[in-house]
């Protein structure tokens, strides 16, 4: 699998490396900090499979490099929103860069990895776990006390991942409280859905059964039932709305029926209380290739369309064309930080396989300002007329 540079970015930010928990972790934009910043805001980037924390260097230096443009230019914020700064932090996945212990462990089915499924979730799974682990000690490393006692805050974290590191955002949002915003570029809320696509795909004899796609795949030696313990415990699609509701989906259904399938949460009640608990006063940006195949937005669409009628839940759909970036997700009366209000903006880029363009680059950059000035689900704040205030 090669995924080619991320598009569209020109920017450069300064870095430096800390060995934080015993894992080596980039800081990026310390140098640029305003001086008079009290309160920080960290966006921790999850790089995609088979490739290394400086891969996600481009959007640190544009999401930084563009927040502080915007101070510069004395942005005006939502009421009581205070000023901060903008840092972020990456490192890399587990098995992967300077973590690496078996390399055939990151390749797929077809690459000769006969554990692909086990081995990708795991780690993924893991790297949300490392995410959080240093998001508790990052504070006491880049921010020691001054003299008189003071101390830089670290009072908002963002995440944000590609391909594999979108996968693991979606867990990072929705089992660490301390993440308040995610942007997942072509990345699934749904393993299940999309190793049964993968699995059919790649041509395994537990899915040489026919139909249902998956009958005789989950289950079996290619996905087993401890694996979907585990991804019923983390993976959104699982936790939310169930094991029944996952693994039984397309059922006697071939194909076509089984990627058009809705999903029905097994207990909505149950449903309802996770999603508030665990995601309410969230903001999400999912972006995704429309030509993507290795990992398709049919496979997250089912569920994404389940989350996007439940209550709680405001959100807007597009189809984007590559190069252009919508205007603003506007949701009036919501307000991001409401615990029970989740924003989700969802942009599927037309034509476009699995990679980072130009367009989702600006539409995540953007995002990221939004939730920093606290105007996610309204239109995009203007630079003050009294001029800069940090």
């Amino acid at each position: 699998m090669t995924i080619p540079a991320i598009e569209g970015t020109n920017k450069v930010v300064s870095e430096k490396m800390f060995t934080i928990s015993g894992l080596r972790t980039a800081v990026f934009g310390l140098d640029e900090l305003p001086p008079q910043v009290t309160e920080v805001a960290c966006l921790w980037l999850l790089n995609p499979r088979m490739l290394t924390w400086e891969y996600m260097r481009p959007l640190a230096a544009e999401a930084i490099g563009n927040w502080n443009e915007k101070l510069a230019a004395g942005i005006e914020l939502a009421d009581g929103t205070p000023r901060r700064g903008l840092i972020a932090a990456a490192f890399d996945q587990r098995n992967h860069g300077t973590r690496l212990e078996d390399e055939l462990a990151n390749e797929s089915w077809r690459g000769g990895d006969t554990r692909h499924a086990q081995n990708m979730f795991s780690i993924y799974h893991g790297t949300s776990i490392d995410a959080s682990q240093l998001l508790t000690h990052l504070p006491s490393y880049i921010f020691p006390p001054s003299e008189d006692g003071s101390q830089i805050q670290i009072t908002n974290n963002l995440a944000m991942g590609i391909s594999l590191g979108g996968h693991a955002t979606w867990h990072m949002l929705l089992h660490d409280p301390r993440v308040s915003a995610g942007c997942v570029i072509v990345g699934c809320c749904d393993y299940i859905r999309l190793m049964t696509d993968r699995a059919d795909r790649s041509g395994l004899k537990t899915c040489e059964s026919g139909l249902p796609p998956g009958g005789k795949f989950l289950g079996s030696v290619d996905f087993p039932n401890s694996l979907i313990d585990a991804v019923v415990e983390r993976d959104p699609a699982g936790f939310l709305v169930g094991r029944k509701a996952v693994t039984g989906t397309g059922a006697g259904a071939g194909q076509e029926e089984f990627d058009k399938v809705q999903l029905v949460a097994d207990d909505p009640a149950v449903s309802s209380e996770r999603l508030l608990k665990h995601l309410g006063g969230k903001a999400i940006l999912n972006l995704a290739g429309g030509a993507d195949k290795l990992v398709p937005y049919s496979c997250a669409e089912p569920f994404l369309t389940w989350l996007k009628s439940q209550k709680p839940v405001v959100s807007r759909t597009l189809n984007v064309p590559n190069g252009e970036v919508p205007p603003p997700f506007v949701a009036d009366g919501a307000v991001f930080g409401d615990k029970n209000t989740v924003f989700l903006e969802d942009n599927i880029v037309e034509g476009v396989p699995h990679l980072t363009v130009a367009n989702m680059v600006r539409m995540a950059t953007r995002f990221v300002e939004q939730v920093m000035s606290g105007t996610v689900g309204r239109a995009s704040p203007p630079a003050s007329s009294k001029g800069p205030t940090i």
